[in-house]
């Protein structure tokens, strides 16, 4: 009955094969070069994959490879020519890659949401930012094994750079906060009286302060260091000094040459303004920040929109201008600083002293205009380290644009690959787009920081607003105040089918927020389209997995008795109040019944919505250190105001178990364990390879990768090479094999793979994909019922048997009428040595000498060009939009010298080009 049961369900996992999961992960740094130059690395967020680009011709990048990577990859860094490191956040993994060879040689567990990864220190590590461990950790690149790990006392520390001389990495924490907190609605003045004469007087809440304002300082009792940047010894693996005063959230920094300044991209929260009104079109500023680093620090910040008349609304001239949201910056030579404004689609352009001379528009609505379905999004920027061209990798419409600095004027926008469904490409853009705010500065995203927290509060009541009438868990009356008080920035993820929304249940359907994009943002509410789509992209966000379950989406069971198993097994089975256990109201699985209950039965000041549970281990920052230093001003409840989970359980609303200690730790170590509907092995990665195919620990990977699959918790893919050419497989689960990406391909099962690695054909990662995407990630990227291997360009014969190394072709991607950025790929060259590629419209086996001839040379086309230093060569061959040519063929063969052999020449193998619609 079992074994029946699992089939009709994985037969129904079949059925949505096509699916496409929203994790809207954030990018920390998608772009970067080798260290010599030439070649441009960018990720591929939503596929997973890294595309390289040829730089022969800097102004022109020419795509030469797709390599898959982990789920989600925010970060590249280059090692050394050959060697890169993609950081992928759902996977919790750093895949190694081999430029040489275009596959992930190795990959490293590294949980929870690795961020960033720079290269520092003598002998050389690794630094990798891990934002939900709070921890740098340090991995040695020769062996991969950690050799360190650096606490910081940050919330999501993420960005990292490394000075020149390779001394010192810098940390960014991302959700710092700004050095405020909470005075509880027990402990704060009252409320003023409301400028609306008709409505009562606010219920009691709390207001927001500096934690250091000597005012309240001895009245909350919070302490915190507001640690933004984070300056460690690359030798001694310790923290050096810390930074703070930076800004809110913050995002990537950049030295600046011959100086000890560092810059910082940053927003800053004004949430110390009260009430909507007051923060009308103006809730962030907009910064970056000049710490001038070492014993002599100083910290200023600098306005990227100074002289903006916050007060005109709507203002088309500050919406012409508004630089907002900026993600990542970089100096060139002569200290110019570039600026990638991501809400508002520009590059500011700033001196030395950080004023803006600028501007370049990168999105295709210019001015004051706002087309938020096209937006591009610049996330991330690298200069040439030649030329007077930057490159821009664009987030939101994955692409990548070039950029002439000395005209300031884009020269073209280059698409990679995007799965995304278009219902989420067409509702993304309202969220992050600022020019639908009044004067361009600032987007939902500016709260909403990729569609997650800020980690701060707002007071964003009305004391001239309206009361909202709602009802009840009983279906009686509740009458909420627009004077609300104090709430924290809830994320946006998992919120399908958890309506009504808000803390107090005041919006009963997303769509109900549209008019903050008018009375908090200073614009104009969106069309009824607009809005709709925009509720259907936030919908289709999810959680990554929680990082306290177990692999195996177990509950910890240490320690006996106060283990996150204790507490889930209070929570589902014992009455802390009568016929009232915890999860009456915080349901599984989401952890809300979705119902509201009054201000007496909560024991509160005013009715609140039963709050979700699934992020609840993203708010550990209330907890206290040693010195009693907090990490964040705000925690839980729906004000921030309770510093843990076990401080919420200490309120009388909880009758016994408020005094309980022994359960409130338990429970507090299942909450903070709640699985949020995403399975724990969704991302994780194992490669197989030469050398660890056998060990025990990558057998267990293995293993329980296949096991979670039987359980339906995911589908499993391999990804990488054999025998020299890339593959692609999915694992069915009837038939207990990997069927690979040639339809009528002989299955395999596990230990085939094992195999094919330990004899060093193979090189293969294993990953658990959400349920309903192995089969496209896997096997079928396009989705388009045709699988990958079939529609690639086909390798046929043998390359020349010579005393160099092995000549190659290939297309760079899956040829197809109307992909103009098609091109041949020829491998194996001598550096800076010629080649040449015969094209024909027939194949061919004519020897000649030791060289086979594997195209029709009657009417073949010859084209030539040179090897670039690393033996590489890619030919343009772009495919018409001509209907006609879907199903032709065109074969093709490389040639290039070689040193030995009869006639000096040594072949590629022949490669057919099959043309797909």
């Amino acid at each position: 009955m079992y074994r029946f049961l699992v089939a009709m369900l994985a037969c129904a996992a079949l059925g949505h094969a096509q699916s496409y999961t929203n994790f809207e992960s954030p990018q920390t740094k998608p772009i970067a070069l080798t260290p010599d130059g030439s070649r441009l690395l960018l990720v591929n967020t939503p596929d997973n994959r890294l595309t390289v680009y040829s730089l022969a011709a800097p102004d022109r990048p020419l795509l030469l490879t797709e390599i898959p990577v982990g789920i989600e990859p925010v970060s590249v860094r280059a090692r050394t020519d050959d060697e890169v490191w993609v950081v992928n956040h759902v996977s919790d993994s750093i895949s190694i890659i081999s430029l040489r060879l275009g596959v992930a040689v190795d990959t490293l567990y590294c949980k929870d949401e690795p961020a960033d990864v720079v290269f520092a220190g003598s002998p050389q590590r690794a630094f990798v930012s891990v934002a939900t461990d709070r921890e740098v950790r340090v991995f040695d690149p020769a062996t991969r094994a950690q050799v360190g790990t650096i606490a910081i006392f940050g919330d999501e520390p993420r960005a990292l750079l490394a000075s020149p001389d390779g001394a010192t990495v810098w940390v960014a924490v991302q959700r710092s906060g700004n050095g405020t907190t909470i005075v509880n609605d027990r402990l704060a003045p009252p409320p003023p009286p409301p400028t609306n004469v008709n409505l009562p007087p606010a219920p009691p809440q709390g207001i927001l302060v500096r934690a250091d304002d000597p005012q309240w300082s001895g009245v909350h009792g919070v302490k915190l260091r507001d640690i933004d940047v984070v300056e460690i010894d690359a030798a001694t693996l310790s923290v050096r000094r810390t930074y703070s005063g930076v800004g809110t959230n913050l995002q990537q920094m950049a030295l600046r040459p011959g100086t000890t300044e560092l810059w910082v991209a940053n927003t800053e929260a004004r949430n110390l303004v009260r009430f909507e009104p007051a923060l009308r079109g103006h809730a962030v500023d907009n910064r970056v920040t000049k710490v001038v680093t070492g014993a002599a620090a100083s910290v200023l910040p600098i306005d990227l929109n100074p002289g903006i008349d916050y007060g005109r609304l709507p203002n088309p001239p500050a919406l012409s201008t508004a630089l907002a949201q900026p993600m990542d910056l970089v100096f060139d030579a002569a200290g110019q600083l570039y600026v990638a404004a991501f809400g508002t689609d520009r590059i500011g352009v700033l001196d030395a002293q950080g004023v803006v001379v600028a501007r370049i528009e990168v999105g295709n609505a210019g001015g004051a205009l706002a087309d938020p379905r096209h937006k591009r999004g610049p996330r991330g920027l690298v200069l040439h380290p030649s030329m007077p061209l930057l490159y821009v990798a664009n987030r939101l419409s994955n692409t990548l644009t070039v950029v002439d600095t000395r005209t300031r004027t884009v020269l073209r926008e280059l698409g990679v690959f995007d799965p995304t469904p278009q219902n989420i490409k067409e509702g993304r853009g309202f969220l992050y787009d600022a020019k639908l705010s009044g004067n361009g500065t600032f987007a939902c995203a500016g709260c909403h920081v990729d569609g997650t927290m800020d980690g701060v509060a707002w007071d964003l009541g009305d004391r001239g607003g309206d009361m909202f009438v709602t009802r009840d868990f009983l279906g009686r009356v509740l009458n909420l105040h627009p004077m609300k008080g104090p709430m924290v920035t809830q994320t946006l993820q998992g919120l399908a089918n958890v309506t009504p929304l808000h803390w107090r249940g005041d919006r009963p359907r997303f769509q109900d927020f549209n008019p903050a994009f008018d009375k908090l943002m200073g614009g104009a509410q969106l069309a009824t389209a607009d809005v709709d789509d925009y509720a259907r992209f936030v919908d289709s966000v999810v959680f990554p997995p929680n990082p306290n379950l177990n692999l195996d989406r177990t509950l910890s069971t240490d320690p006996p008795g106060l283990s996150a198993q204790d507490g889930f097994n209070y929570y589902t089975t014992v009455q802390f109040r009568p016929q009232t256990r915890c999860v009456d109201c915080h349901a599984l699985t989401t952890g809300t019944n979705r119902l509201l209950f009054d201000a007496v039965t909560l024991g509160v000041p005013q009715g609140f919505k039963v709050a979700q549970l699934r992020n609840a281990y993203k708010k550990t920052g209330g907890e206290v250190d040693p010195m009693g230093f907090r990490v964040s001003g705000f925690a839980y409840l729906h004000d921030g105001s309770d510093h843990t989970v076990s401080d919420l359980l200490s309120r009388s609303v909880f009758g016994a178990l408020s005094t309980d200690v022994v359960n409130k730790t338990r429970l507090q170590r299942f909450v903070l364990s709640f699985d949020n509907g995403t399975a724990p092995t969704v991302g994780y990665q194992v490669t197989l390879n030469a050398a660890n195919a056998d060990l025990p620990a990558t057998v267990a990977a293995a293993n329980l990768l296949v096991a979670r699959t039987g359980r339906l918790d995911i589908e499993l893919l391999v990804k990488g090479t054999l025998d020299g050419a890339e593959t692609g497989m999915v694992y069915d689960l009837f038939a207990a094999r990997f069927f690979d990406d040639v339809a009528g391909s002989a299955p395999r099962t596990l230990d085939d793979l094992r195999a094919l690695a330990r004899q060093g054909r193979a090189v293969l990662t294993l990953t658990g994909a959400p349920r309903g995407s192995g089969f496209r990630m896997g096997v079928d990227r396009d989705a388009d019922g045709r699988r990958d291997g079939d529609e690639r360009s086909r390798v046929y014969g043998a390359s020349s048997p010579m005393c160099a190394s092995p000549l190659s072709l290939r297309s760079n991607v899956a040829p197809r009428v109307g992909h103009e950025e098609h091109a041949l790929v020829v491998r194996g060259a001598d550096a800076g040595g010629p080649i040449s590629v015969a094209l024909a419209a027939t194949s061919a086996s004519l020897p000649l000498a030791d060289v086979t001839i594997l195209v029709m040379p009657v009417g073949a086309l010859l084209v030539s060009s040179t090897a670039d230093g690393h033996g590489e060569a890619a030919l343009p061959m772009p495919i018409p939009v001509t209907p006609w040519l879907a199903g032709r063929s065109l074969f093709a063969q490389a040639f290039a010298s070689a040193a030995c052999g009869q006639i000096g020449v040594r072949a590629s193998a022949g490669l057919e080009v099959r043309i797909g619609q």
